[in-house]
């Protein structure tokens, strides 16, 4: 079974690159990308990842209070920071 991951990430071709490898590799699957954080806990709520892959430096709402704002609602997800 494949991991869900979601990336969170305002650089889009960095974006693009990180879902292609998560994509490429046989035991993960990128199955959604968003720019910022302003809808962190509804993104994770609509797309039940197992794991987070977070940028910290984003406009409006930076990764560190993103993950703030996921871990509040979700205690066990795993947040990765990059």
């Amino acid at each position: 079974m494949k991991s869900k991951v979601i990336l969170f990430d305002d650089n889009a071709q960095r974006r693009d690159g990180i879902e292609l490898l998560l994509n490429s590799l046989g035991n993960m699957t990128c199955v959604a990308t968003f720019p910022d954080c302003r809808n962190a806990v509804k993104n994770v709520q609509d797309t039940n990842p197992d794991v987070v892959l977070m940028d910290i430096d984003m406009p409006y709402i930076n990764g560190i209070e993103g993950a703030r704002m996921i871990r509040k609602e979700f205690p066990t997800l795993k947040i990765l920071m990059q």
